[in-house]
């Protein structure tokens, strides 16, 4: 009788990958946690943030998880609040977490971090870019650069480009990390390139709905322009009302309010309003195409910026997690062996503060849409 070991080596095949399979599925999940503003009308970035991420970890899950291990993401909402974005991440950590993802705004970002910085557990954000956190040895990292580019790369393009010689700001004190540092920032590249501040002045974003009366004050010293530091409802809203008043300057918003929100809110008077943003949505690359697509499909709408870097920190705390065996030990130091990682637009490297760099893009909208202009240099302080 003839012996033929080729069926015999398929089933042996086969019964391995049986074996493999049922070992991958016994794994237990690695456990990420997401904390940011998902409830009210300013949680446009929250929501878009987590929703990137939700993409990333089903793409992770297809191509075999971490390791053999599924990823499991666990939501929590900070309520845009700095004592519930401790409250959330001492419950994430508690269900054993071995990472967050968040938080989106800058307040709660410091506010989550006393807490998980002493409990020794990775904080990794896809929005927050406050110069306080720049250059520090902690377990904060970022995929996003830090206000300080943006800020000096508007204020050199309004004074050059758009050749205003003079301009209020108006910001959020509620965000007072963010917006006080960006407004400086502006402000020292401004006034060093020879334009003036008349004023800058401040809202509690919270309770603030009538900005009339500041604007009205703001008004009175002839500015030539304004720069709104707040989220994209205010930031909306303080456009509707500089309109109502008769005050038909040129307006410019930061990268908080480059959401849907703003456009929704703010209608036609926002025409023609600008912003500077590390992050190119109209970008023509393969990849960021392919996530365009994807998110429009899962989820019904267009993807805005927050959600493109919710998706890169879910995909770089991945890459991360590949290399520490999806565990928590190491991951500091995984992460910052990241060099030219692949995003959506570009190569993401941190340094050795966790921090990144990007590129910068002058934006304004257009017919009721966001819309890239063109690359900017970079401004030097």
């Amino acid at each position: 009788m003839n012996f033929h070991p080729r069926p015999y080596r398929r089933w042996l095949f086969w019964i391995l990958m049986v074996f493999l399979l049922a070992g991958c599925q016994s794994l237990p999940p690695v456990k990420i946690g997401f904390a940011g503003d998902l409830s009210g009308r300013e949680a446009d970035l929250g929501i878009s943030a987590r929703n990137g991420a939700v993409l990333a970890s089903e793409a992770i899950n297809k191509s075999g998880g971490i390791g053999g291990h599924a990823v499991q993401i666990i939501t929590m909402d900070d309520q845009g609040l700095p004592a519930a974005a401790k409250d959330v991440d001492n419950k994430l950590i508690d269900a054993g977490v071995v990472g967050i993802i968040g938080h989106i705004t800058s307040e709660q970002t410091l506010a989550g971090l006393s807490i998980t910085q002493a409990r020794g557990v990775v904080m990794l954000s896809p929005t927050t870019n406050t110069s306080q956190l720049t250059g520090q040895r902690d377990l904060f990292f970022r995929v996003v650069g830090d206000d300080s580019q943006e800020a000096r790369s508007l204020a050199l393009h309004i004074w050059k480009e758009r050749a205003i010689q003079s301009l209020a700001i108006l910001y959020d004190s509620d965000n007072a990390a963010y917006s006080e540092g960006y407004s400086q920032f502006f402000k020292g590249q401004y006034t060093a390139l020879g334009g003036r501040v008349t004023e800058i002045q401040s809202f509690p974003g919270a309770s603030q709905t009538d900005f009339k009366s500041v604007l009205a004050e703001l008004k009175t010293g002839s500015p030539a322009g304004l720069l709104i530091i707040g989220s994209g409802l205010k930031s909306a809203l303080v456009a509707q009302n500089a309109r109502l008043i008769g005050w038909d300057v040129p307006l410019f918003i930061t990268n908080w309010a480059y959401s849907d929100a703003f456009l929704a809110y703010g209608g036609r008077e926002i025409e023609g309003t600008e912003l500077v943003t590390g992050f190119n949505m109209d970008s023509q690359l393969p990849a960021i195409l392919d996530f365009r697509r994807r998110y429009q499909a899962e989820f019904g709408l267009a993807p805005d910026f927050a959600a493109a870097q919710g998706y890169e920190a879910m995909l770089v705390l991945s890459a991360a997690l590949q290399k520490t065996a999806a565990s928590s030990t190491g991951l500091p130091q995984a992460l910052l062996s990241i060099q030219k990682y692949n995003g959506l637009i570009g190569p993401l490297s941190f340094d050795a503060y966790g921090d990144i760099q990007r590129p910068v893009y002058l934006v304004q909208v257009k017919n009721g849409r966001f819309v890239t202009q063109s690359s900017l240099p970079v401004a030097i302080p």
